[in-house]
């Protein structure tokens, strides 16, 4: 050979611990009502159109009845509330996902879907605000689409390829707060609202939300079993312009069947 990488398949000599093979995975992302028809678009327009990543289409109706464990990777959109998504997939649908995920599969959720994770499968430790003390009683303010600035941990494999900050764009009043308890590699915030200095950068907030949000979660993931869950507190494929956030998506979809 006249290089110095091995073969494919296998990690470049000398690289020790600090490179992990990427396998190649199968993709599915679920549809139908009640998946938000705009963010499935989104999502599936931004793996299969602009980055060519094969992708299937599940009927949400049809995960009962369908075999799931050919699958590494299933995203759940955006869907109308995480209620009414668990009775479309009824009972044996929602115990098929949640027990793919616990035999190895990578869940991804959206937005309200990140819901659907917490309370239905009940597969994340991700808190609402709107759950604690302070926010039981409030009123729930919506931003009805401003700019923000997220931190990125820089020891998390979803950061990589960033520098620190994502610009993003926030159009929800879904606030999430880390698990309580000890850390956990097990549990780790992929990303968070700053709490020092403004954290929007353009756009209208009321500053019920500014308050709020400082601190809070914007990506998640958490390990279930042999599987994981990546939950995202809002659609970072919004029209499928918002391309900064890009590459936060695809290392979901891509990485997260490998990650460590």
């Amino acid at each position: 050979m006249a290089t110095g990488f091995s073969e494919p398949g296998y990690p470049t000599l000398g690289s020790g611990d600090h490179v992990i093979p990427v396998r190649d995975s199968e993709v599915a992302i679920l549809a139908e009502d009640p998946i938000q028809a705009y963010s499935f678009g989104w999502a599936w327009y931004t793996l299969d159109r602009q980055y060519q990543i094969p992708t299937t289409v599940l009927r949400v109706r049809s995960i009962a009845e369908t075999r799931i464990d050919r699958f590494d990777v299933l995203i759940v959109p955006e869907a109308s509330s995480d209620s009414l998504l668990a009775k479309a997939l009824g009972e044996q649908g929602t115990a098929r996902i949640k027990r793919w995920v616990n035999d190895g599969g990578t869940l991804i959720t959206i937005g309200a879907a990140t819901d659907f994770a917490r309370s239905e499968l009940e597969l994340i430790s991700l808190r609402s605000w709107y759950d604690t003390d302070d926010g039981k009683d409030a009123q729930r303010f919506g931003v009805p689409g401003a700019i923000f600035r997220v931190e990125l941990d820089p020891g998390h494999w979803l950061s990589a390829g960033y520098d620190g900050e994502l610009p993003v764009l926030v159009g929800s009043n879904r606030i999430y707060l880390a698990p309580e308890g000890p850390p956990s590699n097990r549990k780790r915030v992929a990303a968070r609202y700053p709490t020092e200095g403004s954290i929007k950068l353009s756009g209208h907030a009321w500053d019920e939300s500014l308050e709020r949000l400082a601190g809070s979660v914007f990506a998640y993931e958490e390990r279930v079993g042999r599987g994981r869950v990546i939950a995202f507190a809002e659609d970072l494929n919004f029209r499928a312009y918002w391309r900064g956030a890009d590459r936060l998506f695809l290392n979901a979809v891509v990485l997260g069947p490998s990650a460590p």
